[in-house]
């Protein structure tokens, strides 16, 4: 599966924003037949946003994840049509992915600890928002 470029175009750098612009209009007005305008505009777009536009980094999903995990796992698309390779680039970042989880959740809970003795409220909130945020409810049938 390929991945969609995403590029950065939230920007307040107006260099940017008047560069990708002539860009375009540069490259529009070369193409002259309307039937081919939606497919050169898309072009056009496309191709003026990689020259001028910078994308976006890789952000991680979770509070736990760090810059080593996503490296890897950029690099296991990158390897996916070897599966042996893919396999074990894939073992490590579950490997790394549960010592990252496991640390983060470690000093969460010593957090938690220390906020025993102190402040019972906050305490409380810190566990709700660790906690597992999906709620089970018993079924009605369940209980008779």
């Amino acid at each position: 599966m390929k991945r969609k470029m995403k590029w950065n175009v939230l920007l307040e750098d107006t260099n940017v924003r008047t560069k990708f612009c002539q860009k375009v209009e540069e490259r529009y007005k070369q193409c002259g037949d309307y039937t081919e305008k939606w497919k050169t505009l898309q072009k056009v777009l496309v191709n003026s946003a990689q020259e001028c536009v910078p994308k976006c980094g890789v952000t991680a999903k979770k509070k736990w994840m760090t810059s080593e995990i996503l490296d890897h796992m950029e690099f296991r698309c990158r390897v996916k049509k070897d599966t042996d390779e893919y396999r074990r680039v894939n073992m490590r970042i579950r490997n790394m992915c549960r010592a990252a989880r496991e640390e983060y959740l470690n000093l969460q809970c010593e957090e938690i600890e220390e906020l025993e003795n102190r402040n019972v409220q906050i305490m409380h909130e810190k566990v709700k928002a660790v906690g597992n945020k999906k709620k089970w409810h018993i079924s009605k049938m369940a209980m008779c």
